[in-house]
């Protein structure tokens, strides 16, 4: 009896992941992308934020959190959630009167999730950065208005 030179394979092409993939990210573009982080934070603790940082900053708990779930320094759910609070809270008062200007207490949040950012960035390697980024897009693009940290387990992001 012929045997298919495909037996025991699915339908599905394995990708394989190049290089880069693979890889972490520089460290020139891991000290930019944390700079830019740092300075949003610096600026919406300070009088200087705007809509666009605290989007900034919203987008890097996200990015956190989908890293966390890969395993990249998981962390309690209720730091993103914190963090997600006190950023909503200076969003309201943004809209209400226009002072883009976090609490102290959520800039320490904020601090302490930018630090674990860090900390993933200068682990994670670039294919999971990607993943990451395409989780966010995908969330942004649902259109959904809840928080992503809705749909975790039991309070701790794991892979």
């Amino acid at each position: 009896m012929p045997r298919s030179k495909h037996s025991g394979r699915s339908g599905k092409r394995r990708v394989i992941p190049s290089k880069n993939a693979l890889l972490p990210l520089p460290q020139a573009r891991i000290t930019e992308i944390s700079l830019g982080y740092h300075l949003a934070l610096a600026a919406c603790g300070g009088v200087h934020g705007s809509s666009h940082l605290f989007n900034e900053l919203t987008r890097t708990i996200y990015l956190t959190f989908y890293l966390g779930e890969m395993g990249y320094m998981p962390v309690a759910l209720d730091l993103y959630r914190m963090a997600e609070a006190g950023l909503e809270a200076g969003i309201r008062r943004g809209n209400e009167n226009g002072s883009w200007q976090l609490d102290p207490s959520a800039v320490a949040t904020l601090e302490v999730v930018l630090q674990v950012h860090d900390s993933q960035l200068a682990s994670a390697r670039v294919g999971d950065l990607i993943k990451a980024e395409q989780r966010l897009t995908h969330f942004i693009m649902s259109g959904k208005t809840a928080s992503p940290f809705d749909q975790a387990g039991d309070g701790r992001v794991r892979r």
